[in-house]
């Protein structure tokens, strides 16, 4: 989740442990929420927090979340991945592929997980986690098909389902369940 884009991350972090959450994982997804989730964590010793790149901001440099990730021992990479839903001007689908490989490369040799944002390119990100035996991680919103999600099943991986989850007539979603 991402605690440190709303007021009083502490506060509702506290609250929802009190309310029975046992564990959240704080991503930050360019410079300005890595930085943000490493106060939180230093605030709130032990809090699991992921320092990525997210698609939307991949035209941000990434050897300073790359320096960061090596440095800062997140407990994962992410939030990072593909979007294909966004202009091409924001984030073009070229740059958005070379900074996921360099957090998947990243993954590998740090032997981190990662926090995969997918929107429109559930096959484009399969493709380039192939290339990646040894990476495991989330499909964090997955929004593919039962077929896909057996796919990274099969990989080792896990999916995250959003709020879609309790909508009656959200019928694909609960096929996945």
């Amino acid at each position: 989740c991402h605690p440190t884009d709303i007021d009083n991350p502490l506060g509702v972090i506290e609250s929802a442990m009190a309310s029975g959450v046992s564990s959240l994982l704080a991503c930050g997804y360019n410079a300005q929420s890595n930085e943000a989730v490493l106060s939180l964590r230093d605030q709130m010793p032990g809090l699991p927090i992921a320092i990525g790149l997210h698609p939307w901001f991949a035209t941000e440099v990434i050897d300073s979340v790359a320096e960061l990730i090596v440095n800062s021992f997140p407990a994962a990479i992410g939030e990072c991945g593909l979007d294909a839903a966004v202009d091409e001007s924001t984030a073009p689908t070229i740059v958005q592929r070379k900074i996921f490989e360099t957090q998947l490369d990243i993954a590998s040799q740090t032997k981190l997980p990662v926090s995969v944002h997918s929107r429109r390119a559930v096959a484009a990100v399969f493709d380039m986690i192939r290339e990646y035996p040894n990476v495991r991680g989330v499909m964090h919103a997955f929004g593919g098909s039962y077929e896909q999600a057996k796919l990274f099943f099969e990989r080792g991986w896990l999916i995250g389902l959003g709020g879609a989850v309790t909508r009656r007539n959200a019928h694909r979603v609960h096929r996945i369940i």
